[in-house]
């Protein structure tokens, strides 16, 4: 029979509450940090909508059915809207979004964090990464440092913004990993993305993506 000593000793090896409570401390500091990365970011996270003004035919139905020689086709215009997410990144107000986003468009319009809209402008892009940059007025919002996408390693936490689907779910947070390093899309030569789990839906496109320091280590692509 074990002495009341070996007994006491016994139950002074197991594990305190503190102990049991510190895992879960963690977790909630953690938590925490995520929070803090999403608050502190979404006011340089914008949404980007653009139009792009088209003509299309339109065939007049008598001439189609009844060979109506004095009837000719018209032509109407037609505007196609799109969505897209993008980052301010320099107090000068430059912004960084994907090509695709804003290619061959006649409008560019960025509505910020608070529901200001704010035309921009074209500054530049570079199709074989899918990368443009635009600007709006200085100060308009604050900048976002860039980080470096070196150091985000494969199952390193990350962080998506952007307005997946529609302008009415602008600024929704998704969190996930670093899946893979170097990936190819085939659309382009570049052979060298960011494959991550985060939920990235249409509309995403030209967002961020943050490593755990707040700091942007891409930019989205749907």
């Amino acid at each position: 029979m074990d002495s009341l000593e070996s007994v006491e000793n016994r139950y002074d090896s197991l594990p305190s509450s503190e102990m049991l409570n510190k895992p879960v401390m963690r977790l909630k500091d953690f938590n925490d940090a995520i929070v803090e990365i999403a608050e502190n970011s979404n006011p340089s996270v914008v949404t980007i909508t653009t139009q792009r003004t088209r003509e299309v035919r339109v065939m007049d139905p008598f001439s189609m059915f009844f060979g109506n020689p004095n009837s000719r086709d018209n032509t109407r215009e037609y505007v196609q809207r799109g969505l897209g997410s993008g980052v301010v990144v320099s107090d000068e107000g430059y912004i960084l979004t994907n090509n695709h986003v804003i290619d061959n468009t006649d409008q560019i319009m960025v509505r910020l964090f608070d529901g200001q809209e704010l035309e921009a402008r074209l500054i530049g892009t570079d199709p074989m990464t899918d990368i443009a940059v635009l600007q709006i007025e200085e100060g308009a919002a604050p900048a976002l440092p860039l980080g470096n996408s070196d150091e985000a390693k494969v199952g390193s936490f990350v962080l998506a913004i952007g307005s997946p689907l529609s302008e009415d779910l602008a600024h929704t947070v998704s969190f996930g990993i670093v899946s893979a390093r170097g990936r190819s899309l085939n659309l382009t030569a570049y052979g060298d993305y960011i494959q991550t789990d985060a939920a990235i839906n249409p509309g995403n496109s030209g967002g961020p993506l943050f490593n755990l320091d707040g700091e942007v280590v891409g930019i989205n692509s749907q």
